[in-house]
């Protein structure tokens, strides 16, 4: 289990792993917590309180296409957004 903090202030950011800062750990330690991390994410995956669409846009975008027309109903424009992986 990891306590994992973010701190922000006055311009400064922060990210500390139980009380170590992320820049600290090695990459050991980066490995370790990124499979932690996966793993639970798997976790809310399967118990529903995680979306795979959160993740994937942890990933840069490759396309956005906007429909030239909106809504009849409600006016929205729609957007399709790609991620080639």
């Amino acid at each position: 289990m990891y306590k994992i903090q973010e701190n922000q202030a006055c311009g400064n950011y922060c990210i500390l792993i139980n009380d170590k800062s992320i820049k600290d750990l090695s990459e050991k330690e980066t490995t370790k917590l990124l499979n932690h991390l996966f793993a639970e994410y798997k976790k809310g995956l399967k118990d529903g309180t995680c979306r795979l669409i959160d993740f994937i846009e942890c990933f840069q975008q490759d396309n956005s296409v906007y429909s030239e027309d909106s809504c009849e109903c409600c006016g929205d424009i729609a957007i399709t957004t790609s991620w080639i992986i």
